[in-house]
């Protein structure tokens, strides 16, 4: 729940495909270094308790999400939720938590059209790091966007030119 110290941030873009095709991309995390690297340099599941590697999806709540991104190296977060509609984990370190989803639903701007968000929360005590006025807000917003029209761009096989 939001709180005085929480704070959210949410991007979104709409994707030429529907949802199913944008899940299995989006969750294909061995395929993830071919389209995106500025942000999320890597992710991989392991099952919470004997660590043995799975596929995201098969990734259930408690399981582990191993987590690279160019900018804050690797970490360990727990997954939360893995549904057709909604992928996410939590994790944080250094007096915050964050949880991170995804959101893939199905587009008002018509069928076969997926409206894909992506989201995080963070909350406690260095979550005004991440308040509406704060740069570094502006700059990880950023890098979601990027990572968005990234996936869009898989997914819709568009070419970079």
């Amino acid at each position: 729940m939001p709180s005085f110290n929480s704070a959210s941030i949410a991007t979104e873009v709409t994707v030429d495909a529907p949802p199913a095709k944008v899940r299995e991309v989006l969750l294909a995390f061995e395929d993830g270094p071919k389209w995106t690297h500025r942000f999320i340099q890597g992710l991989a599941v392991r099952r919470a308790g004997t660590g043995e590697a799975i596929s995201a999806f098969e990734a259930k709540p408690g399981d582990v999400v191993k987590l690279k991104t160019a900018q804050a190296g690797t970490s360990d977060a727990v997954m939360e939720i893995n549904t057709p509609e909604k992928f996410g984990w939590r994790g944080g370190s250094m007096g915050f938590v964050a949880h991170h989803w995804f959101d893939i639903l199905p587009s008002p701007e018509g069928e076969g059209k997926t409206l894909f968000k992506h989201s995080e929360t963070f909350d406690g005590g260095v979550a005004f790091l991440f308040m509406a006025y704060s740069p570094l807000r502006g700059w990880l917003e950023g890098l979601y966007k990027t990572f968005n029209e990234d996936l869009k761009k898989a997914v819709e096989g568009v070419e970079e030119g």
